[in-house]
């Protein structure tokens, strides 16, 4: 995606833990790290033309 690697975890339609099915597939980008260490993560739909992407953070 604009020319950042992702790597998707759950694709649409598949589980991710006890959770509902997945509606949108599921990733991270490669390379990155967020503030708790781990890999951003991506939500990836293909309904939508993508042109920027909004990254959100939050504490738990």
């Amino acid at each position: 995606m604009n020319g950042m690697d992702i790597s998707i975890e759950n694709p649409a339609g598949s589980l991710r833990g006890p959770m509902a099915s997945l509606q949108n597939h599921y990733g991270y980008f490669r390379g990155s790290v967020g503030a708790d260490k781990d890999h951003v993560d991506v939500f990836m739909t293909d309904r939508a033309a993508i042109r920027t992407c909004r990254c959100s953070s939050w504490t738990r």
